[in-house]
């Protein structure tokens, strides 16, 4: 709601203010996904593959809830045939 402005909150403003509320909540998602991906990029660098053969893959698994998990996760990959 914070996103909407005094006028538009209620959502029976005109079509232009409509649009201009749309283009608000599209400008704040793009923000926002950028971000995310930034934050989890940064998290993915700090991983210690040291151990890890020119040849090996990681897969990482991120948690967007804000309590602990353990389920388990199953991914079905397709590797590429050459290395890329």
């Amino acid at each position: 709601m914070k996103n909407n402005a005094h006028d538009s909150i209620c959502g029976c403003s005109s079509d232009e203010t409509m649009k201009d509320v749309e283009h608000r909540y599209k400008h704040s998602f793009e923000i926002s996904r950028r971000l995310t991906e930034e934050a989890m990029e940064n998290i993915v660098n700090l991983i210690d593959m040291k151990d890890f053969e020119d040849e090996d893959m990681a897969l990482v698994v991120f948690n967007p809830l804000n309590w602990e998990r353990r389920d388990v996760v199953e991914a079905y990959i397709e590797f590429p045939s050459e290395k890329m």
